[in-house]
């Protein structure tokens, strides 16, 4: 897919599309493209904004993703509400989160730049020696977080 525009055409209906951006038009029979194209600018704007990631429309997770925003912007837009709009509120904001998660660039990364120190068991002296962990290595120590 070259677009998110056209990952959401190709995934719904002509029909149904044509019934989300025109709810006030009788007898439109093709899809508001103005109303398209800002729901598709909303999806990707709120996707980076939460996601801290640029909108890929290549990435399978952010097309996902994207596509469901749309949906969402165009079913608030003409005036669902309630539990049917809670819920595509709620499953888009999941998928964001599950991508700011694996792929955002404010997704915690867990690592240390501590030195750990090691003391054998029983040893006679209280001197740590410091050295690079590996856990082949620590059979029979005790590891301690460096004092000071």
């Amino acid at each position: 897919m070259a677009t998110l525009k056209a990952a959401v055409t190709a995934r719904y209906s002509n029909t149904y599309l044509v019934q989300l951006t025109n709810p006030d038009t009788q007898g439109a029979e093709s899809p508001d493209e103005a109303r398209l194209d800002l729901a598709v600018s909303d999806a990707e704007r709120e996707f980076e904004m939460r996601t801290a990631t640029i909108f890929d429309p290549d990435n399978t997770d952010h097309l996902y993703a994207g596509v469901e925003g749309v949906i969402y912007y165009l079913k608030k837009r003409m005036g669902v509400t309630g539990e049917a709009l809670t819920s595509e509120e709620d499953k888009w904001r999941e998928l964001l989160r599950s991508v700011a998660m694996t792929q955002g660039k404010n997704r915690s990364i867990v690592g240390t730049s501590s030195n750990l120190t090691i003391e054998k068991r029983g040893a006679n002296s209280s001197q740590p020696v410091t050295q690079k962990f590996s856990p082949r290595k620590t059979s029979g120590y005790r590891i301690s977080p460096p004092r000071g």
